[in-house]
């Protein structure tokens, strides 16, 4: 394997982990697991970033970031994203799609989601908090909220079962829209 390639598959294990996934199996990793901790998550995609300007420097290409381009996914990307049959965060699945996304392209905003969810009726934004509550239609699609021990106490967590991440990935063109980016599926 050459020193490009091993560049290459790095930065592919450091995207599935930074979205939850085991590299080795390509399965989900259960809630629960290490993997799924959001501070190491953060880490897995900053390496990713790390080998993915280290795999153009090699090939002298170097974009900037300032040069992204717009957010950009295929209907073939986007049918090959792995969901978790375990409730997950919603950065986790935007984790998920960004990684399947155009190379050189803006990361997938979990807010993107969340916000248009808003708009159809499955989350409201909590005034005081300001957070992003289900709605009885949010819970019934799939979307509810679990408190969570952390290090810095319990959290309430907004989680997404199966059905309602497929809701997102169907209404993907839809959540794209409501941000003026336009794609053809």
């Amino acid at each position: 394997m050459t020193y490009e390639e091993k560049l290459i598959r790095a930065k592919l294990y450091a995207d599935k982990l930074a979205s939850g996934i085991d590299p080795i199996s390509n399965n989900a990793a259960p809630l629960d697991s290490i993997i799924n901790q959001p501070r190491l998550s953060r880490y897995f995609s900053f390496i990713s970033e790390v080998l993915k300007e280290k795999i153009f420097s090699e090939s002298h290409v170097n974009p900037l970031p300032s040069q992204k381009s717009q957010f950009s996914i295929s209907k073939e990307a986007i049918s090959s994203i792995v969901l978790s049959d375990e409730p997950i965060p919603i950065s986790n699945l935007a984790r998920r799609i960004w990684v399947k996304s155009e190379p050189g392209c803006k990361h997938f905003s979990h807010r993107w989601a969340t916000d248009w969810l808003i708009t159809q009726g499955y989350l409201y934004l909590h005034e005081d908090s300001k957070k992003r509550i289900p709605t009885t239609s949010g819970t019934k699609l799939g979307i509810f909220q679990e408190l969570r021990p952390s290090a810095y106490g319990n959290l309430l967590v907004t989680l997404y079962r199966k059905e309602a991440q497929q809701y997102i990935l169907d209404h993907i063109v839809d959540i794209l829209a409501l941000k003026g980016i336009y794609i053809n599926l």
